[in-house]
């Protein structure tokens, strides 16, 4: 056979083709002979989601010629079974290997929210501005999806994604996300002589349960606040 060449998919949620290099002693030859015995290899770097769904799959196809004749592909099976099946095998019947992880999967993340206090340098008046900013650390070894955040003391409006991770929708572990929102102080705020509040953040682990985390416990994040003098008219 002329023209052979061989490629690598990974199923699943993986779902990439692989580049394989010819190795061996055969490597040089071009001319896939009568009882030859040819051998490629690949390499992959495992991805969080691999970790997450436990197992990789994948399959592999070999294309050749034969002198006058039509192109023929070859399909691989199961681990370690020669197959001579020429169409793809179905989910669950490539090579599966499964991933066991060195610990048991533990979901876990810190939440910070910290205020910009510029606003508050002359004293606080009502309708001077707070800008708040949250900032969470997946400290877990498994992703977190569907990511929310709830800021009771800005509610209704939602604290908004900030830097290089805004467009990342996987709260992978080692991320840092970033929201900011802002707060208009009251009369009540200034009255109070203080502001408290807090945030939380709640992401799902890959077959878990929901995890909510929140930035200190309420009431504990506090701001004091010292009142703008005000002028008053004589008379």
């Amino acid at each position: 056979m002329a023209d052979v060449s061989a490629s690598d998919t990974l199923t699943g949620h993986s779902q990439r083709q692989l580049t394989l290099t010819r190795s061996g002693a055969s490597s040089a030859d071009n001319s896939f002979d009568v009882d030859d015995i040819w051998t490629w290899t690949v390499t992959y770097t495992l991805l969080q989601a691999d970790i997450d769904a436990g197992q990789v799959e994948n399959y592999a196809s070999v294309t050749g010629t034969p002198s006058g004749g039509s192109t023929l592909t070859v399909y691989s099976a199961a681990k370690g079974v020669a197959s001579s099946a020429t169409t793809a095998p179905e989910a669950g019947s490539g090579v599966i290997t499964t991933l066991t992880e060195t610990a048991t999967a533990e979901p876990a993340m810190t939440v910070a929210k910290t205020v910009d206090e510029t606003a508050l340098q002359n004293g606080a008046a009502a309708g001077d501005v707070l800008t708040y900013t949250i900032t969470a650390v997946n400290t877990g070894n498994v992703t977190l999806n569907s990511v929310t955040i709830s800021d009771p003391l800005t509610a209704p409006a939602t604290p908004a994604r900030a830097g290089a991770s805004i467009s990342d929708s996987s709260f992978d572990s080692g991320d840092v996300w970033v929201w900011e929102v802002g707060y208009t102080l009251t009369q009540a705020d200034i009255d109070a002589g203080k502001v408290e509040n807090y945030a939380s953040i709640t992401g799902i682990p890959s077959g878990g349960d929901p995890l909510t985390v929140y930035s200190a416990a309420e009431g504990v994040a506090s701001l004091a606040i010292t009142s703008r003098p005000r002028l008053r008219s004589p008379g």
